[in-house]
């Protein structure tokens, strides 16, 4: 048995329940937030976290050289030039984020006295949090990097928990005054736990010459991200300038949905990308790399056609015993999960063509993907269909894109037949799974929506057992992982 498929697995069991974990605690978190600061504070921080989310595109796509070229180094073991690349990119991104506090503060003092106290205050505050953030946020690049992932999990729980209790003691009292203070405390506590659990020597290195290598090779993914990120945000445009504010309302809980769903395929991309890039240094284009990509996309299908069916199945008596008055937006939702489920399957076949160096093309990829989704969703709301024709039109966009990354991304090592195969063998588990959910929405029904939604939930987990079968078949994954939770087990007693 392959003692990566171990490492993997073990990164995997660790990382992923750590970033639900946090989730989970997050909420409560946000909703005695949004209670302590009351709307009028709650405004003045999102205005501020924009702020701030603005800084971070300074970076101009320079990180993506520690997440791609480290671990790709690191397989070829030239440690000295990952240690630059490292040390460089932290340079630049530090530089950047002290000049934009730099210039926060002074906007502050030049427009002191049009500024309301809570705003002057957070101002300042914010161009402390950019520059502790940054730091922060290096650190969990380089944990990912390095594939210190067992670290991470216990520094994302640490996170969660010392943020509810910041929240419940200070913020509680003084109010935005109190958030201000507690973001800077728990960053703060946040980079010297992980300083504490690993040490990765951070220097301040100038070279402009290699910085402007990095963000040549990082901007077209950085522009790719910023099309994607327009890509999954066109909807909501074109919901509020063409159909209002409730509309957008009820389609609110197909994105609820993503958000949540998603968090699966994103996660276990953040566990595999390191390993994939590492082992491409290591390999080059071998069959193992091959076996990653086909491999690791199948995985995924096989876990999100499981998930996205179980969402499925639970979503109408859900919505209806939780959300009664957004069940207008019930449809959406459920076409909405294709989006979901198309969306998750792109991070390998992208990571692949960045190591082909044809990361330009992922550009002009999402590019068309946007401009199909806004023609799509101008046709299908002229056409009547509201936001259940927006939803649809997104779910094609998906597609089309997931469609063309893949296939391309195949084209380096198989023939257009060979080609077609692999796609039609990953995407297999999404089309049984629609089967299985379909013949259990037209044959099985009670009177009750509990009991109905309980049957067919565990009629499709006993038919999902073939999915199971066939990633067990594939990739070994199910043996691994019990193996794994077996010597967890042996080791605690």
């Amino acid at each position: 048995m392959s003692e990566k498929k171990k490492e993997i697995v073990k990164h995997v069991m660790a990382y992923v329940p750590s970033r639900y974990f946090s989730q989970f605690l997050g909420f409560f978190t946000s909703l005695f937030m949004k209670r302590f600061l009351g709307p009028f504070y709650a405004g003045i921080w999102d205005l501020l976290k924009l702020i701030m989310q603005y800084v971070d595109y300074t970076e101009l796509g320079s990180t993506l050289a520690i997440y791609y070229k480290v671990p790709l180094l690191c397989g070829q073991e030239k440690k000295a030039e990952a240690d630059k690349v490292k040390n460089v990119v932290f340079g630049f991104v530090m530089g950047c984020s002290i000049v934009s506090g730099i210039g926060i503060v002074l906007y502050a003092l030049i427009f002191f006295n049009r500024l309301s106290g809570e705003m002057f205050w957070g101002l300042l505050d914010c161009a402390v949090i950019i520059v502790l953030e940054r730091v922060h946020s290096f650190y969990v690049l380089l944990m990912r990097a390095y594939k210190d992932f067992v670290v991470l999990a216990k520094s994302v729980c640490f996170d969660s928990i010392v943020n509810l209790l910041l929240v419940l003691l200070i913020v509680n009292k003084f109010k935005i005054y109190g958030l201000y203070w507690t973001i800077i405390i728990l960053t703060v506590l946040n980079i010297l736990y992980i300083r504490r659990n690993v040490a990765y020597d951070l220097r301040f290195i100038f070279d402009w010459r290699k910085v402007v290598s990095y963000i040549q090779f990082g901007f077209p993914v950085y522009l790719t991200s910023v099309l994607t990120m327009m890509l999954n945000s066109i909807d909501r445009v074109m919901i509020i300038g063409f159909l209002g504010f409730e509309q957008l309302g009820f389609y609110s809980i197909a994105l609820m949905s993503k958000s949540y769903s998603h968090q699966l395929s994103t996660n276990f991309s953040h566990v595999t990308s390191p390993h994939f890039m590492e082992d491409f240094g290591r390999h080059g284009n071998s069959d193992k790399i091959i076996r990653y990509i086909i491999d690791g996309t199948f995985t995924i299908s096989c876990l999100m056609s499981i998930v996205l069916g179980l969402i499925y199945l639970f979503s109408g008596l859900l919505v209806t015993l939780v959300l009664p008055s957004f069940l207008p937006g019930l449809v959406s939702l459920k076409i909405f999960l294709f989006t979901s489920y198309f969306a998750s399957l792109v991070s390998f076949p992208t990571n692949y063509i960045v190591t082909q160096n044809k990361q330009k093309l992922l550009v002009l990829f999402a590019a068309i993907a946007l401009i199909l989704n806004t023609g799509l969703n101008f046709i299908f709301i002229k056409l009547g269909f509201g936001i259940n024709g927006v939803a649809t039109s997104t779910a094609i966009s998906s597609f089309v894109y997931l469609l063309i990354v893949l296939v391309y991304a195949i084209l380096y090592f198989a023939r257009l037949r060979q080609a077609v195969f692999y796609f039609l063998k990953i995407v297999f588990p999404c089309i049984y799974a629609c089967l299985v959910v379909f013949l259990l929405e037209k044959f099985v029904s009670f009177r009750s929506l509990i009991f109905s939604s309980t049957v067919k939930a565990a009629l499709f987990c006993i038919a999902s057992l073939l999915i199971i079968f066939l990633v067990e078949k594939e990739t070994k994954l199910v043996t691994v992982s019990l193996r794994h939770i077996k010597e967890m087990f042996d080791r605690k007693r």
